[in-house]
């Protein structure tokens, strides 16, 4: 039981130290230093509250990774749909501004993980919102039908 915590332990400060380098890391513009506290990290999900704020404010692209089916169906005002499960997604996002942060969004929030943990590598600025579109509709916020 130890052995396995430990080597648990060793996994997860190895990964820790590959991906996140010295103090290279960038989140939203500010750089991150290993020594830095959580308190101190800028949060990299948001409420759907909190996204409604922030796709009105200049410099943030509401991205919906779900199919087009599903971004047909209804969306959350004028977004941007790149579908996760197309094939093409890295490729397809080349073509977006690296200068902007991108609120993304899915059903629920498990592709917009995915998606983030893709466009982070490809050094994008990039913010998962908690329980998607899901979650919005829930709060009573509209949705484009």
């Amino acid at each position: 039981m130890i052995r396995t915590g430990i080597y648990a332990f060793l996994i997860t400060a190895a990964i820790f130290s590959v991906s996140c380098g010295k103090d290279d890391k960038k989140v939203d513009n500010i750089n991150i230093k290993q020594t830095d506290t959580l308190a101190n990290i800028p949060p990299d999900t948001v409420s759907v509250n909190e996204m409604e704020r922030l796709m009105n404010e200049p410099g943030y692209i509401v991205l919906d990774v779900r199919t087009s089916e599903e971004h047909e169906a209804e969306q959350i005002g004028n977004t941007l749909n790149i579908d996760f499960e197309s094939g093409e997604f890295a490729e397809n996002i080349q073509m977006l501004d690296k200068d902007k942060t991108y609120l993304i969004y899915c059903k629920t929030d498990i592709r917009s993980g995915l998606a983030k943990e893709i466009m982070d590598k490809m050094e994008f600025k990039t913010i998962v919102v908690k329980g998607g579109i899901e979650e919005w509709k829930s709060q009573n916020k509209p949705v484009i039908k």
